[in-house]
């Protein structure tokens, strides 16, 4: 469970999540985010450079995304939207990226058959035998929390 110091912030339901939940939905929805090449998250999808909170309650709750939507690792953006529903950026770019890989090196190291996983994982992310350049952040945290995209990548 997280430390709030604001009483008026004790019913959160950021407060309820532990720090790895946190840091896990944080770091999914910034994969989301980079991998779909969109800005910001929203409840809806009123743009192609907005992805749809539904886009992403699919792996974790909707009430968990909100949630962490709302902490510091992201930014609501009040001044481009008039309305009480705000656009989310993330913090910055960098913190998306190594979020993103620690949650991506997660997923790989945490299956089955990582090796399968990880070409998987490799052909989505590429194309036309490289890495798209809005990725290469991204990529480049990866080996340093999977061992097994690490040897994949070096043995090519």
């Amino acid at each position: 469970m997280s430390q709030e110091p604001n009483v008026n912030q004790y019913h959160s339901a950021l407060l309820k999540l532990s720090k790895n939940e946190i840091l896990n939905a944080a770091g999914y929805i910034m994969a989301m985010l980079l991998i779909t090449g969109k800005v910001c998250v929203a409840k809806r999808q009123n743009s192609e450079e907005i992805l749809s909170l539904n886009d992403i309650s699919e792996i974790i709750t909707f009430e968990t995304a909100e949630a962490v939507l709302r902490c510091r690792l992201f930014l609501g953006d009040a001044r481009t939207n008039p309305e009480p529903e705000f656009l989310f950026f993330p913090m910055h770019r960098t913190v998306a990226e190594f979020l993103s890989a620690q949650w991506l090196a997660h997923e790989v190291e945490s299956k089955d058959k990582p090796e399968q996983v990880t070409r998987r994982l490799t052909g989505l992310l590429s194309a036309e035998g490289g890495f798209p350049a809005s990725l290469r952040g991204l990529l480049a945290w990866l080996p340093k929390f999977s061992p097994e995209l690490l040897n994949y990548w070096v043995q090519k």
